[in-house]
């Protein structure tokens, strides 16, 4: 009698639709990013800080691991300088790594020129970041945060950031 319940408890599971138990709890299906907003971020070297607010877009899937393409553009305000960056988060859950370019252009010629470095590439500092990220799509609200390290390869020393997104999800439905 018990074989036959198991039988017949695993025939339902199997004829149940795939979709239902996973949407239920909200992981049945992937979600689409593609997200526009504002980021603040805090920048912090070996002798100075930085703020700054940026334009901030997100591409993707969030789902069990999630891909995101990331683009920010904006002002730095203590060193005045413009910075954009590009890149790519890949998440376990809510949790996961970032990597990519970006560089920053000094607005303001200082009179040291930017660490005495008067050759090329000039105002330009070309660098790389890493770091860890964390997004979660909340409907039609993506929070994003992340924190890592800006890799310069001239003009600027190494920073450490903490960046923070809040963008409008305008999704499919």
């Amino acid at each position: 009698m018990m074989k036959i319940r198991i039988a017949a408890a695993a025939c339902a599971l199997a004829l149940l639709p795939r979709a239902a138990p996973g949407n239920q709890m909200g992981w049945g299906r992937a979600d689409r990013v593609n997200a526009l907003g504002v980021s603040v971020d805090y920048a912090r070297t070996k002798d100075t800080h930085d703020a700054g607010l940026y334009a901030a877009y997100r591409y993707g899937m969030a789902h069990i691991v999630s891909l995101y393409f990331s683009a920010d553009a904006g002002y730095r305000f203590c060193r005045e300088s413009v910075r954009a960056r590009a890149g790519g988060q890949i998440m376990f859950l809510f949790v996961g790594l970032e990597a990519g370019v970006l560089c920053a252009y000094r607005v303001r010629d200082e009179r040291r020129k930017w660490h005495e470095r008067a050759r090329p590439p000039g105002p330009w500092a070309p660098a790389a970041y890493v770091g860890l990220a964390c997004t979660a799509p909340l409907g039609r609200m993506v929070l994003a945060l992340s924190l890592g390290g800006n890799f310069y390869f001239v003009n600027h020393d190494h920073e450490f950031y903490l960046m923070a997104s809040c963008l409008f999800n305008f999704k499919d439905k």
